[in-house]
């Protein structure tokens, strides 16, 4: 396994496990919503920025 592999395989976990949370989650809690959001966002331009960081 390389770390382009790696990281695409972390990202669509993140995407799976976020997905799945705000499924599952209250509708009441919009701000869970946001903030899932908002470290999805976050985390996935940290993957970016260590993929250009690796060359990849």
């Amino acid at each position: 396994m390389n770390n382009k592999q790696l990281m695409k395989g972390i990202g669509i976990g993140l995407a799976a496990g976020t997905a799945i949370g705000v499924a599952c989650a209250p509708m009441k809690k919009n701000p869970m919503k946001k903030k899932a959001k908002h470290a999805f966002k976050v985390f996935s331009e940290a993957v970016e920025d260590l993929s250009d960081a690796m060359g990849l």
